[in-house]
């Protein structure tokens, strides 16, 4: 217990801080709370104020050795804490010292400001004898008090102050003369005062609360003075009496915040600055409570790394309560360290803070979880997409059964991301509309990929069709066989056209498109018949040998002629025949009469009839191709 109630010089001889006051208090276990309390003692140098601090509280403030001469002991501003109760004390250098010489006045001006605006109770220490003297008296030192007092009360701030009369004797002087005459004292201090104009006619009384108590000699009266003491103790311990000196303090600053308070303080009055007592304890409380914010953030902070890390794996249904039970227990933490200052500004204007930066520290965790979502979401989409529209097969509806998907999907994403919004600042419409953006692309891209399969499949289907019968009309080699083909391309090309506007239709293309998927399908039934015609062309000779055979060999229904039952005349017809058959289809195969637009069909027949009329009327001619056909020389 003694080494909690060391004394430490707070302030050097030279009026520099020496200690750190937060390890001071921790160290005697005093870290929080407004449960303490502050006492501060003046007097001129020798006159046994440390002797009685350390009576009263238990410290053990240097003394005077009074064998040795009467000389300057406490030096500075010491600071204890009293062994029975968290109280601070404070010991000032003794005022009108040799030592000190010109220079004491300042020093001790500061040093009492100082302490006036720390301490609950200032003592007055001073030898009954001095009463009525003007420097023994202290009461140039008082009047300067009182006047800093006067405004420290305008800023909300009094102090109560304890004249303590040294070796006094009822029977010489009663306490109620002495008394009556500091008090006159006081009266007349208070008219010399400079005062504020609105304090201009108040009393001391209505700024200062004055009490008094007294010691006998230490020395003559050895057993008094130490019932004298113990009195004068009791009124510092005693709750419940009716003089407890520390009853109605109302403190505003609690310990925590008390070191910065303390530093700060002396700073402003070694600078020889206005003292603003309520700027300085804002100017604490915005301190602490800032320091306050950033313990309370750190308590969570494990929380919130954990949260965040399993925002990125999985989808956290419980996502609003982590958030929720995180806020709570930084704001529990918060309203727990700081409930000291929870009447002033700064507590609630931290407090707001502290909620904007959970929400920031939080933010991450919300954004990955929507990137969890979206992800999940969206493989989803894909997967669905996939089984609706399989690759290679285009499908009829693709809009009706896309928007479908998307749908469910962006129901899907709005759930669940309603789920982990934990604040309105987190702007779901912006992620909303990133998410149905992303649906879009893979819509497009399937869409895209179905247009491929569209063409693919009717170019294939075309050919599977178109070619066949070709080769088969071209084997014939029937004089009509230009209008057969073209008539043969029209009919499939109608039937797979429709089939290709219904499906570009439900995927919602323009007239641009479909033009442009329909011109080029177009141009592969084209190409299919251009294809065949040069095969064949290729290989003339060996394809009309073929069909002369198959003519001359072979009867109408293809089974072989009974050559022993036929006349020569007969054979002779049939060879003919078979010659003639050759010669038209040569004939045909000198250009090929095919339009490249297969919807031209009626503009072919018609010059097919135009061609049959000449053809009976001039055997030899040569028909001349119009101009919509290709005209290609195949010799």
């Amino acid at each position: 217990m003694a080494s909690e109630s060391n004394a430490v010089q707070l302030i050097d001889y030279e009026g520099n801080f020496t200690i750190d006051m937060r390890e001071f208090l921790k160290t005697r276990k005093m870290t929080k709370g407004l449960d303490y309390n502050t006492v501060g003692i003046i007097g001129c140098q020798s006159t046994g104020k440390s002797t009685i601090l350390n009576l009263l509280f238990g410290t053990d403030f240097r003394t005077m050795d009074s064998t040795r001469g009467r000389s300057q002991t406490t030096q500075g501003i010491w600071l204890s804490k009293a062994l029975e109760k968290d109280v601070l004390v404070l010991d000032l250098e003794g005022t009108d010292s040799k030592e000190r010489g010109e220079d004491r006045t300042t020093f001790e001006h500061t040093s009492a400001l100082f302490t006036l605006a720390l301490a609950d109770i200032l003592v007055v220490n001073m030898w009954t004898s001095d009463v009525g003297r003007y420097t023994a008296s202290n009461y140039p030192l008082l009047k300067t008090i009182f006047e800093i007092n006067l405004k420290l009360f305008a800023q909300q701030s009094s102090r109560k102050v304890i004249f303590l009369l040294r070796d006094f004797n009822e029977q010489e002087t009663p306490l109620q003369h002495l008394s009556s005459m500091i008090e006159t004292d006081i009266a007349q201090i208070w008219t010399e005062i400079q005062k504020p104009e609105q304090y201009k006619f108040n009393k001391p009384s209505d700024f200062f609360e004055v009490e008094f108590a007294t010691l006998s000699h230490k020395v003559y009266r050895f057993e008094d003075f130490k019932k004298d003491a113990e009195d004068f103790k009791r009124r510092f311990y005693d709750t419940d009496a009716e003089d407890f000196l520390f009853k109605n303090i109302n403190r505003d600053l609690p310990l925590d915040g008390f070191p910065n308070y303390v530093e700060e303080v002396w700073t402003q009055v070694k600078s020889h600055k206005e003292l603003n007592i309520p700027s300085q304890k804002q100017m604490v409380a915005n301190f602490r409570c800032g320091e306050i914010k950033v313990d309370a953030l750190k308590s969570v902070e494990g929380l919130i790394g954990e949260l965040a890390r399993t925002s990125e794996k999985s989808f956290n249904k419980n996502f609003d309560d982590v958030c929720k039970l995180i806020c709570k227990k930084a704001m529990n933490e918060y309203e727990k360290l700081g409930q000291y200052y929870n009447t002033t500004q700064a507590y609630e204007e931290r407090r707001e803070e502290l909620k904007r930066d959970l929400a920031n520290a939080l933010k991450p965790c919300f954004d990955a979880q929507i990137r969890y979502i979206k992800q999940t979401i969206l493989k989803n989409v894909k997967e669905a997409l996939k089984a609706e529209f399989p690759k290679g097969k285009a499908k009829l509806n693709f809009n009706v059964k896309a928007d479908a998907i998307k749908e469910r999907a962006l129901q899907d994403f709005e759930e669940a991301a309603t789920r982990v919004q934990i604040l309105p600042d987190w702007n779901l419409d912006i992620t909303t509309s990133e998410f149905e953006d992303i649906v879009d692309e893979e819509v497009s891209f399937f869409r895209h990929d179905q247009k491929k399969n569209l063409i693919t499949e009717t170019k294939n289907l075309l050919k599977n069709q178109l070619e066949p019968e070709v080769s088969r009309i071209f084997s014939e080699f029937a004089p009509d066989m230009w209008h057969q083909v073209a008539t043969c391309r029209y009919q499939i090309m109608e039937k797979i056209e429709a089939e290709c506007c219904e499906i570009l239709n439900g995927m919602g293309a323009d007239e641009d498109k479909i033009r442009q998927v329909l011109d080029e399908v177009s141009q592969t039934s084209f190409d299919s018949v251009k294809k065949k015609v040069d095969k064949i062309s290729s290989s003339l000779e060996f394809h009309l040998k073929q069909h002369f055979n198959r003519v001359f060999n072979q009867d109408a229904k293809g089974f072989p002629r009974k050559w022993n039952q036929m006349e020569a005349s007969g054979i002779e017809a049939l060879y003919k025949q078979a010659l003639q058959s050759c010669e038209s289809g040569l004939d045909a195969f000198q250009l090929m009469k095919i339009s490249k637009d297969w919807r031209d069909l009626p503009s072919q027949a018609n010059e097919y009839k135009e061609e049959q009329e000449r053809a009976a009327e001039v055997t030899t001619e040569t028909p001349t191709p119009t101009g919509e056909e290709d005209d290609i020389d195949l010799d």
